[in-house]
């Protein structure tokens, strides 16, 4: 009430306005502080507002956005592997942040048309790179822009229609298990192998640039968009090699290359004996020893894949796993081969071991034989272990033969081989460029049907490298009930057949009258009794 009369009458009380005013003002300045205040704790809270200054600049802190990436959240079957939402990594000092893609052009229509006419044309361009062109002009226009774009050259407009792809390797169901040495730690984003196109460059890169097409070979975290991976670990693609290409040749063939020309040192005349020759490494294997003249090759596969191997043309003799293959080996060349790649362990080691010539090399790449089911097995770790002999370097100087192994993992995140790694992986897109070699690909899979897709490699039913494509819509999964609804279905049948059985009945029982009403026997009794009574 004070407060309205001063504002009616501020002379009632023989104080001056000016001093009323004065008073009255500091509540008035308390207000705004308390809603700064108020709004400074909702910044803190929500991390909204004005961004902190540094030396005169706003310091910005992007919001963290997600990818889609396939993690592992345990090790053992399939069912740990699940395509989720994960926040996109962040670059570190020495690292590049790839995109993962493949890629196809779209060229936009010229402005200066000579005939209002749209046109759509699909290109099937060197390395199954699909071109599309839209086009609305004529006929000689059309000519010019094919021409320019089989030359590599662009001619309008260009925009990228992106298309991931990493690369599926035997590695990765290991890992899914725990079977490799030292995993990491479970949840962890899985794969080995990826391409795209480099997004950022972080602090100490130098040799490469935002923009640059690449394939990349990290420790694990490739089955994803985007991957943070050192630079030691990425490779430049040659011109033309579509990202396809990238993800199915860089680890498989860089295997091969090493296996054959770094440490079997493969040379004209020799005769080399393959395990796992349909899988991605084999074909990689096969395609390269090809390069030399004279090479005679050994291939054991499955015996589901003998047709397709055959119908390459490729291998020269194909050899059944699991059965006697060593005799077969004997009968065509006696005295054995001088290479053996082995991938699987365990028995075939020895087997493997005994098939050498004198000065023939026996080299293992992987222990297959120990995944055997969706889970790691300790008794077929401890059978793959017990049942290779235990060679002595003296047996090994006696018999003028040379044991060695790979491990590429290994080779590169613990021993730090990358210089050695680079050089095999350049020899191997030079034999790309000269078109000696031609990735096989058995099949591409979306992110979400990764289960199927190992399941398929578990299975040894592959041909070729399996390439995962994020852009596929997944295959439409069974609809398969839940035990609720399934135990409701069955118990609504049970029902409607004891109801059909409860209704036949009824319909029994009420024929039955009718049938005995209507008999002669009921009629010549009822006639002598009225009889009778008369």
């Amino acid at each position: 009430m004070a407060e309205d009369k001063n504002e009616t009458s501020p002379s009632a009380e023989g104080e001056k306005p000016p001093q009323e005013t004065a008073a009255a003002s500091p509540p008035a300045k308390e207000e705004p502080m308390k809603e700064r205040k108020e709004d400074e704790k909702k910044v803190e809270e929500n991390g909204e507002g004005e961004k902190p200054k540094e030396n005169g600049e706003e310091k910005t802190t992007p919001e963290p956005k997600d990818m889609r990436a396939i993690v592992l959240n345990g090790f053992g079957g399939l069912k740990s592997v699940k395509a989720l939402k994960k926040p996109e990594p962040a670059l570190g000092e020495g690292e590049v942040l790839i995109r993962v893609k493949a890629w196809q052009f779209a060229v936009a229509e010229r402005s200066d048309t000579y005939v209002n006419i749209t046109a759509t044309l699909v290109i099937h361009y060197k390395n199954d790179m699909t071109v599309r062109v839209w086009v609305r002009s004529c006929c000689l226009t059309v000519r010019f822009c094919f021409s320019y774009l089989v030359s590599g050259r662009l001619y309008g407009n260009v925009h990228r229609k992106l298309r991931p792809y990493t690369g599926l390797n035997f590695q990765d169901l290991m890992a899914r298990q725990g079977a490799i040495d030292s995993p990491p730690k479970t949840p962890f984003i899985m794969g080995s192998e990826c391409a795209g196109d480099i997004e950022q460059v972080g602090e100490g890169v130098e040799n490469f640039k935002v923009g640059d097409r690449v394939v990349a070979l990290p420790d694990h975290k490739a089955w994803a968009e985007l991957v943070a991976v050192p630079a030691t670990s990425v490779f430049a693609l040659p011109p033309g090699m579509s990202y396809l290409d990238a993800a199915a040749i860089t680890m498989n063939y860089t295997v091969a290359y090493i296996l054959l020309f770094e440490l079997a040192h493969l040379t004209p005349g020799k005769s080399l004996l393959l395990h796992s020759a349909g899988g991605g490494v084999g074909q990689a294997v096969v395609q390269l020893a090809k390069t030399v003249k004279d090479v005679t090759i050994f291939g054991v596969c499955s015996k589901s894949k003998h047709e397709a191997l055959k119908n390459a043309g490729t291998i020269d003799y194909l050899l059944e796993r699991g059965a006697d293959y060593s005799n077969e080996v004997r009968k065509i060349s006696p005295e054995g081969v001088d290479i053996v790649l082995d991938c699987l362990c365990g028995e075939e080691c020895n087997k493997g071991y005994a098939l050498l010539k004198p000065m023939g090399k026996y080299i293992l790449y992987g222990s297959s034989n120990v995944v055997t089911g969706e889970t790691k097995s300790f008794f077929s770790a401890a059978r793959s272990w017990w049942q290779v002999d235990k060679v002595s370097p003296i047996k090994l100087f006696d018999e003028n033969k040379t044991l060695s192994g790979l491990n590429l993992r290994h080779l590169m995140y613990q021993h730090g081989s990358h210089a050695f790694v680079r050089r095999a992986v350049n020899q191997v897109y030079t034999l790309w460029s000269e078109g000696k070699i031609k990735p096989a690909v058995d099949s591409t899979w979306a992110l979400e049907d990764v289960p199927e897709a190992m399941q398929k490699m578990h299975d040894r039913k592959n041909i070729g490298k399996i390439v995962l494509d994020p852009s596929l819509e997944p295959k439409p999964k069974p609809a398969t009930p839940a035990k609720g609804k399934a135990k409701d279905k069955k118990a609504a049948n049970q029902e409607e057949k004891k109801a059909s059985s409860v209704e036949s009945e009824e319909g029994e029982k009420k024929k039955e009258p009718e049938l005995t009403n209507g008999t002669s026997e009921d009629k010549s009794d009822s006639d002598s009794k009225e009889k009778e009574s008369s």
